[in-house]
């Protein structure tokens, strides 16, 4: 995840504070400059979108009609059930490349890494009518295992959830303590996430690129 590197070095700090996200303080920007291949992957995913429901995306197109009028609880959890039956295959193995963001039709034919399912989930709730402004996907460094993790972040009626390749169970983001965030982004800006302790610091910290975790 090599953009984590980028975004812990960018200097263009907001000066509103909110404390958020696994009780840390984000810095809201607008535009996702720093963010070329999520740009890509929006780009690509929405041209996919255009050309119809052939391919890989049939199943996922009749996935989401089944689960349209479920509750929108149920729908987190099926749709991190569906998304999770795959198979997590690191960058380097599936494109040949260091860091690659896949779109749902590239996910959905050859697995991926977590950043990939963050994706998946994020446009599956999309294409659920779920609004772009009350979901993130969330770059993680995992306390534990000292690396680095993509998550979904979802606003569900105030409550915000956390879909995860990791977890069978959509889980409260109140119950999760060994997530340290690094950085969210969804289609309208990104957020810079700091600690606490840290938050009231001049000088940027940077974020080490680590070992990406499943």
């Amino acid at each position: 995840m090599s953009l984590l590197v980028a975004a812990a070095m960018c200097l263009c700090i907001s000066t509103a504070h909110a404390i958020t996200l696994f009780n840390s303080v984000e810095q809201a920007h607008q535009g996702l400059e720093p963010f070329p291949q999520w740009s890509s992957v929006l780009e690509r995913h929405y041209k996919d979108l255009a050309s119809g429901s052939t391919g890989p995306l049939a199943k996922w197109f009749s996935f989401i009609s089944k689960i349209k009028g479920q509750p929108p609880g149920r729908q987190l959890y099926l749709v991190n059930q569906y998304i999770n039956k795959h198979r997590y295959v690191v960058d380097k193995i599936n494109w040949g490349l260091t860091d690659y963001w896949a779109t749902p039709r590239e996910f959905l034919r050859k697995n991926g890494d977590c950043e990939d399912f963050a994706i998946a989930k994020f446009m599956t709730l999309r294409a659920l009518g779920w609004k772009a402004q009350g979901m993130r996907i969330v770059a993680v460094k995992d306390q534990n295992l000292n690396v680095m993790h993509a998550i979904l972040c979802v606003d569900n009626n105030g409550e915000l959830m956390i879909l995860d390749n990791q977890a069978s169970n959509v889980l409260h983001a109140n119950r999760i303590r060994h997530y340290e965030p690094v950085y969210s982004v969804n289609e309208q800006g990104w957020w810079r996430h700091k600690s606490k302790a840290s938050a009231g610091k001049s000088k940027v910290r940077i974020i080490k690129k680590g070992k990406k975790q499943k």
